[in-house]
């Protein structure tokens, strides 16, 4: 009994022994199916995965073509457009030279390069080009020479300005038309300010122009009126002329003040757009150059009025009358100073003070 007991603790020892190897073996084997097989999924994600990376620096490279090739068409495209209007742009730049008016029109091309210089550094995130709204502004250009070419078939009689207003104005719609049509809607968005700024290199037509001084004439004319009634000098006011004490005056449109006017209007839609952040203040400092201009040409009329009256009638051929409107439009922005910086502070949150801590 003894014996058959021995032997059947040394059958269950060995059973158990059989049975630890056989499972040993058996979880040896089963590490060893796993590891292979997991070694093949590794394999298999580690092509996808390279796969993948070399699709994906395809896309890349890709896409840095494209942003080498877009502004490379796009610059060949600008250059045979200034080539197609060579011929208007160098008639604009005589013309230019030679105009009291328009003589600052030829820095307007070099503002805007420079505003777009001054984004290169903004980060733009890709997206498609306008070309619909490309497509707009190049048949907008296109209209308007057409139409040019058709009045001047029709044997009327064009004026040189008329010519070049109605051509420049062709010309920088068809520039806005390239920059959408070329480059990203993001990218176009950011160059909206330099791409409008070059609209001041339109010379306005001769019907607009005439217009725009008798609005000059009217306001500044009105301004000085209310000034000599506020100095209490005699004077009685018809039709743009002052009749005073010894002499009369006439508000010509040569004293209209449309340069200085133009020249502030500029001066006002740069310091709007790098000084002020909101809309609604970009407008009221560039809107706040029309009545400035009025008080501005109206003080210059009242002055010389004045001193016509006080010193002699010869003051009217003074330089201050006729060389005097860069003085006055300095004068000028005095006022519009102190309008941009009351813009700057006005909703800026006020520092409140801090009480001092108790002990």
């Amino acid at each position: 009994m003894g014996c058959f007991t021995a032997r059947f603790k040394g059958f269950c020892r060995f059973n158990r022994t059989f049975s630890q190897g056989a499972c040993s073996f058996v979880r040896v084997g089963g590490i060893d199916s796993t590891s292979a097989d997991r070694r093949k999924a590794v394999i298999v994600k580690t092509n996808q995965l390279s796969v993948s990376a070399r699709r994906l620096s395809f896309e890349g490279k890709t896409l840095v073509q494209q942003k080498r090739l877009l502004p490379t068409k796009l610059t060949i495209s600008l250059g045979l457009l200034v080539l197609v209007f060579s011929r208007p742009l160098l008639a604009f730049a005589r013309f230019a030279a030679q105009s009291d008016l328009y003589s600052h029109t030829l820095l307007i091309p070099l503002i805007s390069g420079y505003l777009i210089w001054w984004k290169r550094g903004e980060s733009v995130t890709n997206s498609p080009p306008q070309k619909v709204l490309g497509v707009t502004f190049l048949a907008a250009g296109t209209a308007v020479a057409l139409i040019y070419a058709v009045v001047l078939l029709s044997g009327r009689v064009v004026a040189t300005q008329d010519y070049l207003a109605c051509l420049i104005l062709s010309f920088v719609l068809c520039i806005a038309g390239l920059c959408a049509f070329f480059l990203g809607g993001n990218q176009v968005r950011s160059l909206v300010f330099p791409l409008t700024f070059l609209g001041f290199m339109v010379p306005f037509p001769l019907k607009v122009e005439s217009f725009l001084d008798h609005i000059l004439q009217t306001g500044s004319a009105t301004v000085a009126l209310i000034l000599f009634k506020l100095l209490g000098t005699p004077v009685y006011y018809t039709n743009l002329v002052f009749k005073l004490p010894g002499i009369s005056l006439e508000v010509a449109p040569e004293c209209s003040g449309i340069h200085s006017s133009l020249a502030l209007l500029i001066v006002s839609v740069l310091a709007a757009f790098f000084l002020l952040s909101t809309p609604a203040k970009r407008i009221t400092l560039v809107l706040a150059t029309l009545p400035l201009a009025f008080l501005r040409n109206g003080v210059r009329i009242v002055t010389i009025g004045e001193l016509c009256i006080r010193v002699g009638p010869e003051m009217i051929n003074s330089d201050i009358h006729r060389r005097g409107g860069p003085l006055f439009f300095v004068l000028s922005l005095l006022p519009f100073s102190m309008l941009l910086w009351w813009l700057r502070r006005s909703g800026r949150p006020a520092l409140t003070s801090i009480a001092p801590l108790e002990e």
